[in-house]
């Protein structure tokens, strides 16, 4: 990674520091990589990501709160590319997604500013893509779950609106 990060600088927006990181690496090495990568991406102007396993929000430290762990990250990432999926109807899955917006908007002890000036970005990442490449969901289905998630109501915390900041459906929306 070190090799190759100087050559997406300016050509690569955002970087996320690594995929279902819950499942194959402990909170410390997670935070280690964070802590690598942040001053590396964001000194370019990059927005660093992370993402993990179905409805996580977070990877703290044992006997820690999900807090601690983006008060951890204030200034390194922008925020999460979350993963859900399709089990719950659309209603709860709307309300898991704004639980989601109420802690980056200021809510239970969470960070308000994401060290950048702006609550953490909350983007509804990866929604029916098992389904989806396993041909058990069309792609019209998928969309029309990105729009669930893009529609889910904000929050209003210290910084304004949080809202879900695109889908990785196909559709984006203020990102």
């Amino acid at each position: 990674m070190a090799e190759v990060l100087p050559l997406l600088i300016g050509l690569v927006p955002r970087i996320c520091v690594g995929w279902e990181l819950s499942i194959w690496l402990s909170p410390t090495q997670v935070q280690t990589l964070i802590d690598w990568l942040a001053p590396l991406v964001n000194g370019y102007g990059g927005k660093l990501y992370v993402h993990f396993q179905v409805w996580y929000f977070a990877f703290q430290q044992p006997g820690h709160v999900t807090a601690d762990f983006w008060w951890s990250n204030v200034g390194k990432l922008a925020g999460i590319l979350h993963q859900s999926d399709t089990r719950y109807p659309k209603p709860e899955f709307q309300a898991r997604l704004k639980d989601c917006l109420d802690r980056f908007a200021g809510g239970f002890g969470y960070p308000a500013d994401s060290g950048f000036g702006h609550p953490f970005d909350c983007i509804a990442c990866e929604i029916t893509a098992q389904e989806q490449f396993n041909g058990q969901m069309s792609e019209a289905d998928g969309d029309y779950w990105g729009q669930w998630a893009l529609a889910t109501p904000a929050t209003v915390g210290p910084f304004g609106p949080v809202a879900i900041m695109g889908s990785g459906n196909g559709h984006t929306q203020g990102a």
